[in-house]
């Protein structure tokens, strides 16, 4: 994970952790991106028409079925602090850098 994407990981991370009032180190924010990222990308490549999360490993698993994963990617995609557009931008992101990967 480069460095910019990092800190916003962390900084999602401690806002997430104050809102529901439990210790940061509760929330594996990595994971629950990852997953969030990948439902993005299936809906931008066609292979989904609604945001589905999938889960790939034991990590991932116990991020999104935990205590409160679900609570967490809720706010991804229902536009909630600290997430307000990251759908949307996460989105665009995707999209230019495949657009970017066709024209070489």
């Amino acid at each position: 994970m480069n460095k910019k994407k990092s800190l916003s990981c962390e900084i999602a991370r401690i806002i997430m952790a104050e809102e529901l009032d439990i210790p940061p180190d509760d929330i594996d924010m990595s994971s629950i991106i990852i997953c969030c990222e990948r439902a993005v990308e299936d809906v931008c490549e066609g292979k989904n028409k609604e945001y589905i999360i999938s889960i790939e490993n034991k990590k991932e698993e116990e991020a999104i079925l935990g205590k409160y994963g679900h609570q967490i990617v809720e706010r991804f995609f229902t536009h909630r602090s600290p997430f307000y557009d990251w759908v949307d931008k996460y989105e665009t992101y995707y999209k230019s850098k495949e657009k970017n990967k066709r024209k070489r």
